[in-house]
């Protein structure tokens, strides 16, 4: 297959993502990036809605589009205002594989051994999890820019980090992503309920830069941008009633996401940094939803 760029992605005009006070220009030469993909998937199910499965993926990009922080080369001011994010074809090719396992189990069993109650029968639980690595090379304009800021200003003085990492990863991609989930599914009253808990590593959200000032001179480094692993809790409900004449069905539903109001925070690379160093730290609130919908069979 092939990822084209976004026309954000290609728009060459300032642009401000709301939440952020990130300026994104982007970049009209982008070119598509070539992916080539092989997944192999085993499932497994039995019983009334149990289930395993387990699945391998493995892809190969080139000439992947990745986001990056550089310095306005018209802004001569010394602070963030003279950075901006825009986008770019890093010319190494990006390697990304990983694994997912995914299973759920009925809660009926309880009342078959036990004599529970038998809307047991209409609750399960269940969860997957995914693991990718996924990385890319840096350029050797990247890592020979950036080597200065690796040196001891005194010969005796040791430094945590010699060098910038050769290797980094790839943009937009997290380590591993984790769901679980109690479900309560009663089709004859027509009622679903899911309690979710949803989680994921961090994700490079901009690569840095040495940047170059108005005179060519390497004016500072910025390192990569990570958002920062976080979790939630999600709540989903519907209840679905039949409408008398036989003209259908009416479902109402009603969901809210993040119900923890979990933080989130854009991060120092910590693979360069001696501990989490947050660049900004924000709240995204709650999301509610709700919506009612209509169907009938012909």
């Amino acid at each position: 297959t092939v990822a084209r760029p976004s026309i954000r992605e290609l728009g060459f005009y300032p642009s401000v993502e709301p939440g952020t006070d990130d300026i994104t220009v982007g970049n009209p030469a982008l070119q598509l990036s070539d992916v080539e993909s092989w997944d192999a998937r085993v499932e497994y199910t039995w019983g009334f809605g149990d289930l395993f499965d387990a699945s391998y993926f493995d892809k190969t990009i080139e000439l992947p589009i990745e986001s990056l922080v550089i310095r306005d080369p018209a802004n001569f001011l010394i602070d963030s205002s003279a950075l901006i994010r825009t986008f770019f074809n890093n010319p190494n090719t990006a390697d990304l594989r990983g694994f997912e396992v995914e299973a759920r189990k009925n809660l009926g069993f309880f009342h078959d051994l036990w004599d529970a109650p038998e809307w047991l029968r209409y609750l399960s639980i269940g969860g997957n999890y995914t693991w990718i690595d996924a990385e890319v090379a840096r350029t050797d304009a990247e890592l020979a820019r950036a080597q200065l800021y690796y040196t001891a200003l005194d010969a005796d003085q040791p430094v945590p980090f010699t060098q910038l990492a050769p290797t980094r990863r790839l943009f937009g991609q997290p380590e591993w992503i984790a769901n679980a989930d109690i479900t309560f599914d009663h089709p004859d009253w027509g009622t679903r309920i899911t309690l979710a808990w949803f989680a994921i590593s961090d994700i490079l959200d901009a690569a840095g830069a040495a940047n170059i000032g108005p005179t060519g001179q390497i004016w500072g480094l910025t390192l990569d941008r990570y958002t920062d692993s976080f979790d939630e809790l999600r709540l989903v409900a519907s209840q679905r009633f039949a409408l008398p004449r036989n003209l259908g069905d009416l479902t109402f539903k009603f969901s809210v996401k993040n119900l923890t109001d979990s933080e989130r925070r854009i991060i120092y690379d910590p693979g360069q940094t001696l501990d989490d160093i947050p660049e900004r730290a924000l709240k995204v609130g709650r999301d509610y939803d709700i919506s009612l919908t209509w169907s009938r069979e012909f």
